[in-house]
């Protein structure tokens, strides 16, 4: 039952490891398609921002969110080799992927022709906008894939670690339960012997005295005599059978059971002493324990050996060299035997070999530690990105509010200029010139309220949000009326139900 519970905890061990494997892996196939998604995006805000600044630099954020895109795609493909299904939308995905990148190379190759259709760079960009639908809707049913695959393997990893406490824990109880059962089996088998070596000395008394009261019934003596040396000899070989019994038992153990005298010698070991040390009982009884331990283990062991001589019971746990060059972790019981004056004639040892159990822990230590160190590590990471992100917007708050300082100025000022020529020149501008200067003077005090808009909406992560009931109608009309010029450029025609 030891040997199983043993090979049982190592199994257990394995299966913990590949499943907290099984977990990193799965989160790197969640981490690349993450890097997809991102490429995407910058590849997208490359395209955007050459579309608005016309700035070369752009279009190299176009280019590394591309290869980002390619490199995620080529280690994905690595990661998921072994499932089918991803690996299947992967091959559908890599083809959309191709071609996204494709539309915005042509996207922005028509905005850098001069004569480039207008057309055709809206009927690109429909295309492209629609392919990134697609493609991060294939993105989303992957990850989900895979975090559904991390949730079963989390609780696989749950699982296997409870089993292997569970397993150590049954070996450790079942190891005292057989200890403490061979102690008591000694015990009662030594009771019986003195009982029996007691009784035998109580029957020779009481046959010597009858001898000499009975002298003259000789006859009777006689037959008395016969029946206490059957007796006599049914003892003995009860005590023989016990003696066997008590061998089998402690023979059938794979732990270490001796006898110890006051000199530290040999008197009783059972088998598992020939299979450790590569001697045979009649060649340990009798021997010092340094003899057969060899010097380097005697003196480990020799201020326990001390303590239950001098009558006190002994457990410990080391590790012990032994003399063949080789080492193993023990775990020790030492009780002592006394005499019938109270003094102890030596003492019992039960030994069992702790080995892959110490080992096991020690796995087990090394592993925690490096996982402390990971979330250390880790943890300091992500203050650092903290940090820098508040930093950021910080620096992105401030620039807003000088931004829109500064835009608002010449806004005031064409807003100023353009009333002042409709009150100085009223009489000299016609119906559609006073119409035009209305129209300047609206769209610069929509240029302001999109400034103050977009301060405030620059200060949304770093102020309380108080939210309210909001028309969607009347945000909706007044997008649309922003967006007329552009609008009527595209010959775009907006349609839409009721809005909440």
């Amino acid at each position: 039952m030891l040997g199983g519970t043993a090979v049982e905890s190592y199994l257990n061990a394995r299966k913990l490891t590949e499943s907290r494997q099984l977990v990193e892996h799965t989160h790197q196939v969640l981490e690349t398609l993450s890097q997809i998604l991102n490429g995407m995006n910058n590849a997208e805000r490359g395209r955007r921002g050459y579309l608005l600044l016309k700035d070369d630099r752009e279009l190299e954020t176009l280019r590394l969110g591309a290869q980002t895109m390619t490199r995620a795609v080529i280690d994905l493909r690595q990661l998921t080799h072994d499932n089918p299904t991803q690996q299947r939308r992967l091959d559908e995905l890599e083809p959309l992927i191709d071609q996204r990148l494709a539309l915005l190379q042509q996207f922005v190759d028509l905005k850098q022709q001069i004569n480039a259709n207008q057309n055709s760079r809206v009927a690109i960009l429909k295309q492209t906008i629609s392919l990134q639908q697609e493609i991060e809707a294939r993105l989303q049913t992957m990850e989900a894939e895979e975090r559904l695959l991390l949730q079963k393997r989390s609780d696989a990893t749950d699982a296997s670690a409870q089993q292997a406490i569970l397993i150590a824990s049954i070996g450790y109880v079942l190891s005292f339960c057989l200890l403490v059962g061979v102690f008591f089996v000694l015990q009662k088998q030594i009771r019986s012997r003195q009982q029996a070596e007691v009784a035998l000395q109580q029957a020779n008394d009481k046959l010597e005295t009858k001898v000499q009261e009975r002298t003259a019934e000789l006859s009777q003596v006689n037959a008395l005599l016969r029946g206490e040396l059957i007796e006599r000899k049914q003892a003995e070989r009860a005590l023989a059978e016990s003696e066997k019994q008590i061998r089998l038992i402690t023979d059938a153990l794979p732990v270490l059971i001796s006898y110890v005298d006051s000199e530290r010698r040999y008197r009783f070991s059972n088998r598992a002493y020939e299979q450790w040390f590569g001697y045979s009982r009649a060649e340990i009884n009798g021997q010092h324990i340094s003899q057969i331990l060899g010097e380097s283990a005697y003196q480990a062991i020799a201020p326990y050996a001390d303590i239950v001589l001098a009558g006190q019971d002994v457990t410990y746990e080391r590790l012990l060299p032994y003399k063949d060059g080789g080492a193993r972790w023990i775990n020790a019981i030492y009780l002592p035997d006394f005499g019938e004056q109270g003094i102890v004639r030596g003492y019992f040892a039960l030994i069992s070999d702790i080995t892959d159990r110490k080992q096991a822990e020690q796995a087990l230590q090394q592993m925690n530690e490096a996982l402390e160190t990971k979330v250390q590590e880790r943890t300091v990471a992500l203050k650092h990105l903290n940090d820098d992100l508040m930093r950021s917007n910080q620096e992105l708050e401030q620039f807003a509010y000088i931004a829109s300082h500064d835009l608002q100025e010449p806004l005031r000022a064409i807003t100023g200029y353009t009333q002042l020529l409709v009150q100085d020149y009223h009489d000299r501008l016609d119906e559609s010139a006073q119409e035009y200067a209305d129209y300047i003077v609206d769209g610069a005090k929509r240029m302001q309220q999109l400034i103050q808009d977009l301060l405030l909406y620059s200060r949304v992560g770093t102020r309380e949000l108080i939210f309210a009931p909001t028309d969607c109608n009347t945000i909706l009309s007044q997008v649309l009326h922003t967006l007329q010029a552009a609008i009527a450029e595209s010959n775009a025609v907006i349609t839409h139900d009721p809005l909440p």
